[in-house]
């Protein structure tokens, strides 16, 4: 499933491309336009389609400006206190019209697409990463986690009724086996419900099993 570490990730690998003299960046179904300016809300859609291997313009929280995209997340309820790496990052107070917005990537660090010249690297405009100073700390005007944490909670054990046969395919991967969530889920008694589109989550709600005689 993919995480917000699965964001930052890509807004770093899209950020070195440019360093290394790209104009344009290809990750999956979505390109990047590294030198354009002031795409800040497009940067921050097309490295989310990215990471949730969408195309592009299918982000639920798209808009065209920074200000519209923070109503969003805010309405979607994903305001968070402290950011974390990945969240997305709003600079939306005496920011002008369209407002501005990156992805944080921790250490006091974050990602853009800006037209401004006298920050980040690489220091000429375009897509870049910046560091918050004091002046930019004071323009922000929220974190928003759109994505799910990338640590994983404890995984649950369900003990199944004696002689209870689960058939799901599976694939090794190294030392892994594989399978599919929701045939395996379903079987263990989960009800799934699939927000990975718009939540990057899928959720397992479990159903009463049969107790053992």
């Amino acid at each position: 499933m993919p995480t917000k570490e699965d964001v930052a990730r890509v807004a770093e690998s899209v950020v070195q491309a440019r360093i290394h003299g790209h104009s344009t960046y290809q990750v999956g179904q979505v390109t990047f336009a590294l030198d354009e300016t002031g795409m800040c809300a497009r940067f921050v859609r097309e490295v989310h389609e990215a990471a949730l291997g969408q195309a592009e313009h299918t982000w639920v929280y798209q808009a065209g400006t920074a200000l519209g995209m923070e109503a969003k997340l805010g309405d979607a309820g994903l305001a968070v206190a402290e950011p974390q790496r990945g969240d997305v990052i709003c600079f939306n107070r005496n920011s002008g019209k369209n407002g501005h917005i990156g992805i944080y990537l921790g250490n006091g660090n974050f990602a853009e697409n800006t037209s401004s010249g006298s920050r980040g690297e690489p220091r000429t405009p375009g897509t870049k990463i910046s560091t918050l100073t004091p002046a930019l700390r004071a323009r922000v005007t929220g974190y928003y986690a759109p994505m799910a944490s990338a640590v994983a909670a404890a995984p649950k054990v369900v003990l199944l009724p004696a002689n209870e046969v689960i058939a799901c395919a599976a694939k090794l991967e190294g030392e892994v086996v594989r399978c599919e969530l929701r045939a395996l889920a379903e079987a263990l008694g989960y009800e799934v419900t699939d927000h990975l589109a718009d939540q990057g989550k899928v959720y397992l709600q479990q159903q009463p099993l049969p107790l053992a005689p």
